[in-house]
């Protein structure tokens, strides 16, 4: 998807927790940093999860792990007209119609942070 903002702009949108609480989280214990164990709490009442970044290159990369083992990898791409933001979320564990269940989850827990 290509987002019309600068890379590093994408960045802080997600590691930095007073911007990530105007369209994505409830609250956030930390801005999120390669190592550092992050508490979040999302919108919705009840739904909370401990993130650890695994890698933070500003502009370019962040990955992360949340506190059920998967994990969720962003590229960030440069573009003329702003950024290419491509997301992998994987590990997710259980049945084959568990596991397509968790991943339509995650397709659409992406989408709530991404422009349409």
């Amino acid at each position: 998807m290509i987002i019309r903002v600068a890379p590093d702009d994408i960045t802080k949108a997600l590691i930095e927790p007073d911007r990530l609480t105007q369209f994505w989280l409830a609250s956030s214990s930390a801005p999120l940093a390669a190592g550092a164990k992050v508490h979040s709490k999302f919108m919705v009442p009840g739904a909370e999860v401990d993130t650890t970044a695994t890698r933070l290159i500003p502009g370019r990369k962040i990955d992360w792990k949340w506190s059920d083992g998967t994990n969720v990898d962003i590229d960030l791409e440069g573009v003329d007209d702003g950024t290419a933001v491509t997301i992998v979320s994987s590990g997710f564990r259980g049945s084959r119609d568990e596991v397509v269940k968790h991943a339509l989850t995650a397709t659409e827990g992406s989408r709530s942070f991404l422009p349409p």
